[in-house]
């Protein structure tokens, strides 16, 4: 039997026969127990793209709403007046927070001439165009006996190979020794797999693709405010795009239906670019076969389809002006 307390809630009640035995209190218990585990599995429900959307949640935040409305339908009219005023002036003040926002992306764009000498030189350095002098170089090291001893471990393995090895093998190594190392080999590939969120990007296929990038290039825009990511490739085997762009878009201003949202520039809109693929080379598809069995003749058939595969260069295919809700950008 079910009762309803004070707070207006139902609760379970025992049964004469069960409630003064103690094996009569479990089984109610266990049965609570169970009805709030399936109420818990009832409220719950996916709301797609793996968010699990809480109904009581939302009941919750309804009725805090209903509650602020009748809270301001109980006000004075003086005081609602004054109200009025107050998001007056903070729409007011949002709009000189606006202003601080573009001055400040002018600004960047203005500094973004005082950088580009030094990354000109880090492009040169990396590909192996220059090699910095020896004042270039000066800097201290974290740790020099750390240097020291990895300098002895390198010597210890040549020497171990130089006496395992057979002649034959042991010049070819001499060989490949003798020939210069031209710049940072790897260079952004190693970024990408040690930056958070580029690391969860990059699959391993795409790897041997992301050895061929030279450089990368941001290019901030004034008018729409925006920027660009220019991203240069050496020639290689999987695509013949020398640059691939993306090209970002944002929005500086209060929304008018919303304007106590605005917390700063936001992305509005991307727009990605048509990778030329070597044929047999685009990772960011794979081919899935499914065997089908037909209905009535119950022959098999084998179907192939393409399905999108998951890859870094999935970054340069959004729709054309994708839209973003709140994706607000942190200088």
């Amino acid at each position: 039997m079910w009762t309803k307390n004070s707070a207006g809630l139902f609760r379970p009640q025992n049964r004469p026969d069960e409630g003064d035995s103690p094996s009569g209190s479990k089984m109610a218990a266990n049965k609570v127990k169970d009805d709030v585990e399936l109420d818990e599995m009832e409220d719950e429900e996916d709301a797609g793209d793996g968010v699990v959307v809480s109904k009581r949640s939302l009941l919750g935040a309804l009725n805090q709403y209903q509650n602020v409305l009748e809270m301001m339908q109980a006000l004075s009219p003086s005081v609602k007046r004054r109200l009025k005023a107050l998001k007056r002036l903070q729409f007011e003040a949002t709009k000189v927070e606006a202003q601080f926002y573009q001055e400040y992306h002018e600004l960047e764009m203005k500094y973004e001439a005082l950088y580009q000498p030094f990354r000109d030189k880090r492009k040169e350095i990396v590909n192996g165009a220059h090699e910095p002098t020896d004042q270039e170089s000066e800097w201290p090291s974290d740790d020099e006996k750390e240097d020291d001893l990895c300098d002895e471990t390198t010597k210890m393995k040549i020497e171990d190979v130089a006496a395992d090895s057979k002649p034959a093998a042991a010049a070819e190594d001499k060989n490949k020794k003798n020939e210069p190392e031209k710049g940072i080999p790897d260079f952004w590939l190693t970024i990408f797999k040690n930056v958070g969120i580029l690391s969860e990007m990059v699959q391993e296929h795409d790897e041997p693709i992301l050895k061929n990038l030279k450089d990368i290039v941001v290019t901030l825009t004034d008018k729409p405010m925006g920027f660009n990511l220019d991203f240069y490739f050496a020639p290689n085997d999987f695509f013949n795009n020398a640059v691939l762009t993306k090209h970002y878009e944002m929005k500086c201003e209060p929304d008018e239906g919303d304007p106590f949202s605005f917390e700063g520039p936001e992305i509005v809109k991307c727009t990605g670019c048509t990778i030329d693929w070597k044929k047999g080379k685009n990772v960011t598809v794979k081919v899935v076969k499914k065997k089908q069995k037909h209905r009535s003749r119950g022959s098999v058939r084998t179907v192939t389809r393409t399905v999108q595969n998951d890859s870094f260069f999935n970054f340069f295919d959004p729709p054309a002006g994708t839209k973003f809700l709140r994706m607000p950008i942190l200088f």
